[in-house]
């Protein structure tokens, strides 16, 4: 059953629970760069890990010099990993 907007709506607040909007910003850019990366197959992925590396360490900087707390920023990756396990998991119920 897919999941539906008042579920994905109970679940985006937690997201961005006491976190200032650049660092759910930044992690949703380091998240969805992730997922990305993981959905290439393993033959392409030396090559890409070594530029998702990079991507995140340009992440990183950049929250550094805007004054956004490192752990700020991976507090809200976690959370976006639970919401998205979370919604994983309501899309998979049966109807």
């Amino acid at each position: 059953m897919p999941i539906t907007d008042v579920e994905l709506h109970q679940l985006a607040p937690q997201t961005a629970n006491d976190r200032s909007e650049a660092a759910v910003a930044l992690a949703c850019l380091v998240h969805l760069s992730t997922a990305r990366f993981d959905a290439h197959s393993s033959a392409h992925r030396a090559g890409l890990s070594r530029l998702h590396d990079l991507g995140v360490l340009c992440v990183r900087t950049y929250a550094k010099k805007i004054g956004v707390p490192w752990s700020d920023v991976k507090a809200a990756i976690r959370a976006l990993h639970r919401a998205g396990d979370t919604a994983g998991y309501l899309h998979r119920l049966p109807d």
